[in-house]
């Protein structure tokens, strides 16, 4: 091979390794596996769902609530409802993550495990002009629109 056919076949590579990597550096992703990086949702009832975000190491724990609220919006629009509310675990231990970031959504704890940087979110959702006036009670579109930018 010649020295420029090296050279374009080292650019190409760059090229491809450089978009793979961006592609997995995105943390706002359906999780792949068990333990993986990225968001869970399932449904429970036809107006009940439980989310889930799967952080990294290096991400802080607020990031990794916002990110599960940023889902719950998602997956309440995508059902076709209007907003939701978090419902308190039921006999689980919890901790909201350490920070007055959490604080700015609400005065309700998420269900955090800090060992393993997981937040789950079991959410009731509903349809109307307004939320319900309770903690942990959201417009998802407010919160799609403040949150998006994290993605």
């Amino acid at each position: 091979m010649t020295k420029g056919v090296h050279m374009r076949v080292l650019f190409a590579l760059a090229a491809v390794l450089l978009v793979a990597g961006c592609g997995s550096s995105e943390p706002y992703r359906e999780a792949k596996g068990a333990g993986g990086v990225g968001y869970t949702d399932s449904k429970v009832q036809p107006a009940r769902a439980e989310v889930g975000f799967q952080g990294d190491d290096d991400m802080a724990p607020e990031r990794i609530y916002e990110f599960a609220l940023l889902r719950a919006a998602q997956v309440t629009l995508d059902a076709g409802f209007d907003w939701f509310y978090v419902v308190p675990p039921e006999g689980a231990p919890s901790a909201a993550p350490p920070s007055p970031q959490a604080g700015r959504y609400g005065d309700f704890t998420p269900h955090y495990d800090p060992e393993q940087r997981f937040v789950t979110l079991d959410i009731a959702m509903g349809s109307g002009k307004h939320p319900p006036r309770r903690p942990g009670a959201f417009d998802a579109r407010d919160i799609r629109k403040t949150l998006e930018h994290l993605k």
